[in-house]
């Protein structure tokens, strides 16, 4: 890959919004489980598996044996008919593989799709379907391990070779698992015969399903891999194509060190999540919020930061709305944020919605609301494309969260400097913060206040006041705003968010 063609493939990614969905809880293609019930009868490592109604609300869901019956079929249908329309362009989708859980992070056979989910026909409509709305499709790459009844564990484990050397040991010859959980057992990729199933080989799992149709791979548990096996995927996917992007979940680390041309090009910010959830719930101030995203401004690697997701609710973790006590102001300053800081947002399915409850383990992966969406479909006007400061308060609330989403898509897609723009931070006291985004003679200022209403002095660059600037009010209740001087007084409201642009 030469440097023009990377650059073209960041360029392009870093322009995207994306959206991640859970295809067991996201949308069935056939109606209903009941119509396919065979599907649903295999144990879940001794349990019994059990249907859900799709509106049934399962405070167990999160251990793999409950099943609302999403499938392939349904997220093409959504693909078409709901996520072109709201403004998404990529797809990001949890394991589609064969695996005996709901969530399907315990493979099975990395090469079929799971039944439950469809077959490869039903993979292949997807992908074309993406494609023709211009949709990149990710998938999830479980490769730091597999589920206790694959093939390979069972062999490793009755001493048959080579099998015995795919898996990890530990000093007395016990095989290791991932966050100690004994169906998970995890790979170890300096077997040659490991690299060669994942990447190595000719037809390995992650070259066979960019042939069928995906445009790239969310690396799970990317840490648990290490960065060496990184290095080898993102070769290994270079090799054979120039069009691809490698992802991966990074937590536990500060993710710069994960980040480059030979490694991934970009990751899950959960570093992004983590600092805004602390923000607004007031575990730090607002100086310490806006000094943690400059730090991660300045410290990542430009390119692909601005490639990285960023996340204010994912499967793994509580959502945002939930994190928040339902505060609905408090979660559209996250979504601002999540939309204006560098970075391609990630919308987890139903934050759209306001989809509600959200607790991590408990209901954050429920089935997506689509009563709400067909009411939505009855609304013909859309105000989200008003270029006028808008005031949410007299938006109906049953639908604002998905006006809201609707107007800051569209905001994020309008304007270039979200997407492309420098990060400056100006302001930050112990409850509000304000930074600019500047792309040439392009410029926004944002401003949130998760406090009492409150008189705010910004400073403004000299380089920037000395340009005059009036900057129009796209979000919030004030019109516009004048940078002639070296600061700028802002009244803003309780709990308000601005955004001003030129």
């Amino acid at each position: 890959m030469n440097s023009t063609e990377r650059d073209a493939l960041y360029k392009d990614a870093r322009c995207r919004i994306g959206y991640q969905c859970m295809v067991d809880s996201f949308a069935i293609g056939s109606g209903s489980i009941s119509n396919k019930a065979s599907l649903y009868q295999t144990d879940v490592y001794g349990k019994q598996p059990q249907q859900l109604n799709w509106s049934d609300e399962c405070d167990d869901y999160c251990y793999g044996f409950r099943f609302y019956g999403g499938d392939l079929n349904g997220v093409s249908n959504a693909v078409q008919d709901y996520l072109a329309g709201l403004g998404v362009n990529l797809l990001y989708l949890t394991p589609i593989f064969k695996a005996h859980s709901n969530h399907k992070y315990d493979t099975l056979d990395y090469k079929t799709i799971d039944p439950q989910f469809g077959a490869l026909q039903d993979f292949q409509l997807l992908a074309d379907k993406c494609h023709e709305l211009n949709i990149k499709l990710i998938l999830d790459g479980v490769f730091n391990h597999t589920s206790c009844n694959h093939e390979w564990f069972i062999k490793a484990k009755q001493g048959i070779a080579p099998f015995t050397g795919y898996y990890k040991k530990n000093e007395a010859d016990y095989y290791l698992y991932w966050a100690g959980i004994d169906t998970l057992p995890l790979l170890d990729h300096t077997h040659p015969d490991v690299k060669n199933a994942f990447y190595h080989g000719k037809d390995s799992i992650v070259a066979h399903w960019l042939k069928q149709g995906a445009d790239g791979w969310r690396l799970d548990v990317a840490e648990g891999l290490g960065k060496e096996v990184i290095r080898d995927i993102k070769a290994a996917m270079r090799k054979q194509f120039n069009d691809k992007l490698l992802y991966g979940e990074i937590i536990e680390t500060w993710g710069k060190d994960w980040l480059g041309d030979d490694k991934l090009d970009g990751l899950m910010n959960y570093v992004f999540l983590g600092t805004t959830a602390n923000f607004l719930t007031g575990k730090i101030s607002a100086e310490t919020y806006l000094g943690e995203l400059d730090k991660m401004y300045r410290e990542y690697p430009k390119v692909q930061l601005y490639n990285s997701w960023n996340i204010i609710s994912t499967h793994d973790t509580n959502r945002m709305l939930y994190e928040v006590d339902g505060n609905e102001n408090l979660f559209k300053m996250a979504v601002t944020l999540q939309f204006t800081y560098p970075g391609m947002p990630m919308i987890y399915y139903g934050d759209e919605l306001g989809l509600l409850p959200g607790q991590r383990d408990v209901s954050n992966r429920r089935g997506m609301d689509w009563q709400r969406v067909d009411l939505l479909k009855l609304k013909a006007h859309e105000p989200w494309k008003h270029i006028q400061a808008m005031d949410w308060n007299k938006v109906n609330r049953y639908s604002s969260f998905h006006f809201f989403y609707k107007h800051l898509l569209w905001l994020r897609k309008q304007y270039l400097v979200f997407t492309n723009g420098e990060f400056i931070p100006l302001f930050a006291n112990k409850s509000a913060i304000a930074f600019m985004r500047k792309l040439d003679d392009k410029l926004a200022l944002v401003l949130i206040n998760k406090g009492e209403a409150q008189q705010l002095t910004i400073p403004i660059p000299a380089e920037i006041a000395r340009q005059k600037l009036v900057l129009q009010g796209v979000h919030g209740p004030l019109p516009h705003l004048h940078l002639s001087q070296d600061t700028v007084t802002i009244g803003a409201f309780s709990q308000n968010t601005y955004i001003f642009v030129n």
